[in-house]
């Protein structure tokens, strides 16, 4: 095997000699997927608008124009009457409420803070990717971090999908983000109760970060993991109380939004949406939908529903992350369990669409500071071609596919991607600085 200690010396040769890092490969190829992809991505959507004169979808490999920001503008009005009787309920507002209520409170503070909520939502979620990525970069900095892994994170966020479809659609999402990043920077400095409850604020308004929660049974955390459980539960009750009028009243006004997104996306196909879902069940929905149109069984307005793939899904999907988890994932380091915890979060809920692949940055830039800081110092070894696959497999989450997966089936590929992601984490010990467990002995091997 090669000597991997060489990742320490700089992507440009000092001595004029060429760089011989087996890493530059796997890091060359992801950049040459992204670009390459954006590039066809763009150029085919660009042609088809402004010179074909076609429509949606073949004009942006995003979601519909006519639909921008809507995740945002949709809720606003509703949440301008957050703490009114009725609010859950009165169908003048627009859409049924969609998320766990302390959400609501986003768009709350937005409306109150500012003149023009949307525009300042556009202006925080730039910034927020934006100066994060600042930070992050210059942290790589203070590393020694090749050329190329900063090239990789600038790359990501200028031409890569999830951030710039998450913009789009105005989706909370952002919000989300940052309380898990936060949670991550606190927890690897093992600020734990902070880390505790920045998990918790992500988990009430959405349920799967309560899955980080686990992280601290390895470190045997076990009163910042009951900190972060309480907290989950005490603003949950918080948002309930003050919807009103009681909670059980609030809870009661709930189950007709509940009502409405599982009719409309859950156990519907929601083709123009199902494009972009990467779950597990947007996968076999897929699949099906997919045969039936082929056999003349499906067709608009025809289109079938999945109430029992649903019921059977509810029960197999806790399952297999039961059996992953106390199977495998709980032995292994720090690094691979928040690598799968966070893949298995947005593959494994009835819905997941383009933008919850923004979690992806999180362990793409984990994955990015153990190659820099364990693998060139030699403390953990790691085959170029298990670092390609690896890297291949991110460039395909983070990269925007629309013309190349056919118009429809970009969710699909990148539900597959995920999949390979999180074997290649789940067989492969990544013992890391970062997470302080890089004493354990590992290998890459093929």
């Amino acid at each position: 095997m090669p000597n991997l200690s060489s990742e320490s010396r700089s992507a440009v040769p000092n001595s004029g000699q060429q760089e011989r890092n087996p890493l530059v490969r796997p890091l060359v190829l992801y950049l040459l997927i992204v670009v390459a992809f954006a590039a066809i991505e763009w150029g085919y959507a660009g042609i088809n608008a402004h010179v074909l004169h076609s429509v949606y979808p073949r004009t942006s490999p995003l979601f519909d124009p006519l639909d921008r920001y809507s995740d945002w503008t949709n809720f606003l009005p509703r949440a301008a009457h957050t703490g009114e009787p009725g609010m859950q309920t009165r169908i003048d507002l627009g859409l049924p409420y969609p998320y766990p209520l302390p959400s609501i409170y986003l768009f709350v503070l937005f409306l109150r803070l500012f003149a023009d909520p949307t525009r300042a939502y556009i202006v925080f979620t730039v910034a927020a990717f934006a100066l994060a990525t600042i930070f992050f970069s210059a942290y790589l900095r203070n590393i020694k971090a090749s050329g190329l892994t900063q090239a990789v994170v600038w790359i990501t966020l200028l031409l890569g999908s999830p951030a710039a479809f998450l913009l789009d659609r105005g989706n909370i999402e952002v919000f989300l983000w940052l309380f898990v990043l936060s949670g991550l920077v606190c927890f690897v400095r093992d600020w734990k109760y902070l880390a505790a409850i920045f998990f918790a604020i992500a988990a009430c308004m959405k349920i799967y970060p309560a899955l980080y929660f686990l992280l601290f049974i390895p470190r045997r955390q076990f009163k910042a993991l009951a900190l972060g459980v309480v907290a989950t539960a005490v603003f949950s009750l918080l948002a309930l109380a003050a919807v009103g009028p009681t909670i059980p009243a609030a809870l009661r006004d709930m189950s007709g939004s509940a009502k409405y997104l599982r009719d409309a996306q859950i156990t519907a196909v929601a083709e123009g949406d199902l494009r972009f879902d990467h779950s597990l069940l947007g996968e076999y929905k897929q699949l099906d939908f997919t045969i039936l149109a082929a056999r003349h069984l499906a067709s608009p307005g025809h289109e079938p529903h999945f109430n029992r793939s649903v019921s059977a899904y509810s029960i197999l999907a806790p399952l297999l992350f039961v059996f992953i988890y106390l199977g495998r994932l709980r032995r292994m380091p720090l690094l691979n369990q928040f690598a799968v915890l966070t893949i298995l979060s947005v593959l494994l809920p009835y819905v997941s669409y383009e933008y919850t692949l923004v979690h992806i940055y999180l362990v793409l830039g984990v994955f990015l500071v153990f190659l820099n800081q364990d693998v060139r110092s030699g403390r953990t070894k790691v085959e170029p071609r298990r670092a390609k696959q690896i890297l291949v497999s991110f460039a395909i989450l983070t990269a925007p596919i629309s013309f190349l997966a056919l118009e429809h089936f970009q969710g699909q590929i990148k539900c597959l991607a995920l999949c390979s992601l999180m074997a290649l984490f789940l067989f492969n010990e990544m013992p890391s600085s970062v997470f302080a467990d890089s004493s354990r002995a590992a290998s890459l091997t093929d």
